[in-house]
């Protein structure tokens, strides 16, 4: 993952209710492009850091994998369950045949715009 030394990456975004969130991660090893064609990438939402996800996206669901990059889209519908200065927990698991693997941890702080 380029830019990152250690797994998992914390990393904190910040969104808008009413709006969409996307964000595509480049993933990089040694500086080549890493390759996730054989990749089960899973992204969950919880309400708390190990609550039950209320979301789960996966490839084709929320999650698009192209090459080396991942992109991970919310619907405003998906955030307008919560409210103005909710924080939501959220994971990035990029599973490998049997190897589960989380790569990215952090909360999302809803604001409105």
């Amino acid at each position: 993952m380029s830019g990152v030394s250690s797994l998992p990456a914390v990393l904190d975004f910040e969104a808008f209710v009413g709006n969409t969130f996307r964000r595509s991660i480049t993933v990089t090893q040694g500086g080549s492009p890493y390759n996730l064609a054989t990749a089960n990438v899973i992204f969950y939402l919880r309400t708390t850091k190990a609550g039950t996800p209320v979301i789960t996206l996966t490839e084709g669901n929320g999650i698009v994998v192209a090459s080396n990059i991942i992109t991970i889209t919310l619907t405003p519908a998906q955030l307008e369950t919560w409210i103005n200065g909710a924080t939501l927990f959220y994971e990035l698991q990029v599973n490998e045949g049997s190897d589960i693997n989380t790569w990215m941890v952090g909360r999302i702080n809803l604001r409105t715009s």
